[in-house]
C-alpha cells in the first residue's frame, strides 16, 4: 500500500461541538474539516477562545463531538469504548496529539527568559546612565 492510498492518521469530518449550560448553548466548533497524513506535522493556532483546545480534546478522544466524525487511522472515535480510547491514547504510536501544555510551558519559559534578558539590558543601561 502506498502512502497516498493510506487513510489519514487523523481526520475530522464536519465536526461540531456545542457546550450547554442550562438553556444557554455555545457552539465552539462549527463544521470543522481536517485531514492529517502519516508523517505530517500540524500546528493549531488561533485567537483565545477559537476552539483550539476543544479540537485537540476531540482529536484525542477526551471529549465527544456534538455532530460529525473524528477518525484516527480510519476508526471513528465515537464507536470506541472508554477502554479502547484510553488504549489508543496510550499506544497510539502514529498520532501524537495533546502536547499543548508542554509546548505552551516551553513557549512561556522562552518568553520569560527573553523578557528577563530585556529587563536586564534596560537595568544595565539605567545603571550606566545613573553613574
Amino acid at each position: 500500500m502506498t502512502a497516498s492510498s493510506q487513510p489519514p492518521v487523523l481526520e475530522a469530518r464536519m465536526v461540531r461541538k456545542t457546550y450547554r449550560r442550562g438553556a444557554i448553548a455555545t457552539e465552539v466548533l462549527k463544521g470543522v474539516d481536517l485531514s492529517v497524513a502519516r508523517g505530517e506535522f500540524l500546528s493549531v493556532v488561533g485567537a483565545s477562545g477559537s476552539g483550539k483546545s476543544t479540537l485537540l480534546h476531540l482529536a484525542g478522544g477526551l471529549e465527544n463531538v456534538t455532530a460529525g466524525q473524528v477518525l484516527v487511522n480510519g476508526r471513528d472515535l465515537s464507536t470506541l469504548s472508554a477502554a479502547q480510547l484510553a488504549a489508543l491514547r496510550r499506544h497510539g504510536d502514529q498520532l501524537h496529539v495533546l502536547r499543548q501544555r508542554r509546548q505552551v510551558g516551553l513557549l512561556d519559559a522562552l518568553l520569560r527568559r527573553r523578557r528577563a534578558a530585556a529587563r536586564g539590558v534596560r537595568r544595565a543601561a539605567a545603571v550606566r546612565e545613573h553613574r
